[in-house]
């Protein structure tokens, strides 16, 4: 099996028209957005994407909405769809919103292979599920169909695992490190 690494850009503050409690990100503003620093560069590349927010007073990014493209960023993360979905899903949510790129390493060439519509898909249904971990009132959960647990080793109740469960996250390599913990 061969590794796929993407390539995390951002964050990149989207900037929000209309006052503090009402989310309008227009199309104009999705133009402007595209200009900005590196964004030229990336807005033709082809990945998934996450909006996140971060409330007032900080706390971290809190992720609302996981998205894939196999045409590029730019046709996808602000279209008029997604500003509707963001709008709706976002009304009276304080804080500013974010969006990381999450990048194919292949460069955009012409049509896109299957092989490659299928890595950015895998990530996206792994990155929905990651998401809802830390919100489960994420925009998008159309691949969260429930959360499966295995006690002390994925998705963790407070506690100390067993021998046995110690025993098998050593197999897996995550005694020491997994994000689902």
């Amino acid at each position: 099996m061969a590794d796929v690494t993407f390539t995390v850009r951002g964050p990149f503050e989207v900037a929000r028209d209309g006052h503090k409690r009402t989310w309008e990100v227009t199309l104009a503003t999705g133009r402007r957005f595209w200009t900005l620093g590196e964004l030229p560069a990336l807005a033709s590349r082809r990945g998934c994407y996450v909006f996140a927010i971060v409330p007032p007073g900080g706390g971290g990014y809190r992720p609302e909405y996981v998205g894939k493209t196999a045409n590029n960023f730019r046709s996808a993360c602000l279209n008029p769809y997604k500003l509707q979905v963001l709008r709706e899903g976002l009304n009276n949510k304080a804080g500013k919103l974010w969006l990381f790129l999450i990048a194919h390493p292949a460069k955009p060439r012409g049509e896109i292979s299957e092989i490659i519509k299928g890595d950015i898909r895998d990530l996206e249904n792994q990155l929905i599920g990651l998401a809802y971990q830390q919100n489960p009132s994420l925009l998008n959960q159309q691949h969260v169909k429930k959360r499966l647990r295995i006690g002390g080793v994925l998705l963790p109740e407070p506690g100390a695992p067993s021998k046995e469960e110690q025993q098998f996250k050593k197999m897996f390599g995550l005694e020491k490190r997994s994000p689902l913990s």
